[in-house]
C-alpha cells in the first residue's frame, strides 16, 4: 500500500498560536460570563480580591475593576457602612432593594458621581440613565440609603466623596479627576 505524503511545512507553527489565541479569547469570555452570572460576591468566594488589592492587579492586566482600591478606615456618616469592601458591597446591596418614589427620585438627581473610570457625572432622577457601573451603582445605594434616612444632601455629598479615593486612589491625588465641576471640590 503507498504512503501518503506529509506536509512538514510551518503550517504547525501557525495552527498553535491560532489556538493559543483561541484559548485566550475562550478565558476571557469565561471570565465575563462568569462575573455576570455569579457577580462580584462570587469573586471573594474564589479568593480573588479577597483583600483590598485592585482586581485588575490580580488577574494581570484585564480591565475588570470592582469593589475598592484602597481604604482609610472609618464608616460613612450617612450609610454607617465601614468604608471598604464590605461596605461596598452592602452599598451595591441598597441599590437593588431600595426603591425610591416619585419625590426620592427628585432628590435623587443632582449628585456629583464622577470618577475618573467614565464621562458620567451628576446623578438624574431616572437612574437607568446614570452609569450603572458597580462604582456607580453603589454610589446610587448610599444616595438612596440617605435619602430614606432623611440625611441632608451635604452629608450625601460628603460620603460620596469620602468613596471616591477608596474606589480610586488617584481621586486623592489629583481631585479635579474626580468631581464634576472639575475644580476638586
Amino acid at each position: 500500500m503507498p504512503r501518503k505524503e506529509t506536509k512538514t511545512s510551518g503550517s504547525g507553527k501557525r495552527n498553535w498560536l491560532g489556538h493559543l489565541l483561541l484559548y485566550a479569547i475562550l478565558i476571557i469570555v469565561g471570565y465575563q460570563v462568569f462575573v455576570l452570572v455569579f457577580g462580584s460576591g462570587a469573586l471573594s468566594l474564589a479568593g480573588i480580591n479577597s483583600g483590598n488589592i485592585p482586581l485588575f492587579d490580580q488577574l494581570g492586566g484585564v480591565a475588570t475593576h470592582s469593589g475598592v482600591s484602597g481604604t482609610v478606615g472609618g464608616v460613612g456618616k450617612v450609610s454607617g457602612f465601614p468604608l471598604n469592601n464590605e461596605g461596598y458591597e452592602k452599598l451595591l446591596e441598597a441599590d437593588r432593594t431600595i426603591v425610591l418614589t416619585d419625590e426620592e427620585k427628585k432628590q435623587f438627581a443632582g449628585f456629583d458621581t464622577r470618577l475618573p473610570c467614565c464621562g458620567f457625572g451628576i446623578t438624574s432622577e431616572d437612574e437607568e440613565n446614570d452609569c450603572r457601573c458597580g462604582h456607580h451603582v453603589a454610589d446610587a445605594g448610599l444616595i438612596k440609603i440617605g435619602i430614606k434616612k432623611g440625611a441632608s444632601r451635604e452629608d450625601i455629598q460628603a460620603e460620596l466623596d469620602a468613596w471616591k479615593p477608596i474606589f480610586y486612589p488617584i481621586c486623592g491625588q489629583q481631585p479635579e479627576l474626580c468631581d464634576a465641576n472639575g475644580d476638586g471640590r
